[in-house]
């Protein structure tokens, strides 16, 4: 499996970007414009959880949930569910 780390966001995008959650009433038009600059859900949601002060889980809702990223939802949730599946068969293999 080749699992590539992300580079750091632009110190000027992070700038822009608490700007916008700063100013923005809307938080999916500031996750549109997040991704819109670049940065992929990982780093949203950590913006999303800091910025609002809100739990990993409810971040990561936020981000997964909002119109910005309503193309990889049912990409997303397979994904997450293959891996549910793999966890479970390792777990069930080693009883």
């Amino acid at each position: 499996m080749n699992i590539r780390t992300p580079a750091p966001v632009d110190p000027r995008k992070l700038e822009e970007i608490h700007a916008l959650l700063a100013s923005c009433s809307n938080l999916d038009d500031a996750i549109s414009r997040m991704r819109s600059l670049g940065l992929n859900k990982i780093e949203s949601i950590k913006l999303i959880r800091a910025h609002l002060g809100t739990s990993l889980g409810e971040a990561k809702e936020i981000v997964h949930l909002s119109p910005a990223w309503a193309d990889r939802f049912d990409s997303d949730n397979a994904l997450h569910d293959a891996f549910e599946q793999a966890a479970e068969t390792e777990l069930a293999s080693q009883d």
